[in-house]
């Protein structure tokens, strides 16, 4: 299985555990130090700048929940973000996710939710 393979069978990401399947060590760290695989999250990868989406999905992917969008990012999957923050704010989905320079984690218990382009958004 080619890197394009691991890549388009996960939906545009991959896991570390996915990717050393076809590559070694080495290889995937001089492919994330070139710009050619990009760290979404921890243990999570794509090709190229990943999207609102693809980051959301890549939440999905590492932490084995649904993650539901809150604040501005849930505004910008509404399509009307007037913060445009590069922050990804996500509901608590129950497992250990911790907030990060990139990442703020929200306690919402309760918030009404609505389904965007198939993401669950307060």
């Amino acid at each position: 299985m080619f890197i394009e393979e691991v890549f388009a069978s996960g939906g545009g990401l991959a896991t570390r555990k996915q990717l050393l399947s076809v590559l070694s060590h080495r290889t995937l760290s001089d492919y994330v130090k070139a710009g050619a695989i990009v760290r979404v999250w921890h243990g999570v990868y794509t090709l190229g700048q990943p999207d609102i989406k693809a980051r959301l999905s890549g939440l999905d992917l590492m932490t084995g929940k649904t993650i539901v969008a809150c604040m501005s990012t849930a505004a910008q999957l509404y399509g009307f973000d007037t913060e445009q923050s590069t922050r990804i704010h996500v509901l608590d989905p129950g497992v250990r996710l911790r907030p990060a320079p990139n990442l703020m984690v929200h306690q919402r218990a309760g918030a009404p939710l609505r389904r965007i382009d198939g993401r669950l958004a307060t």
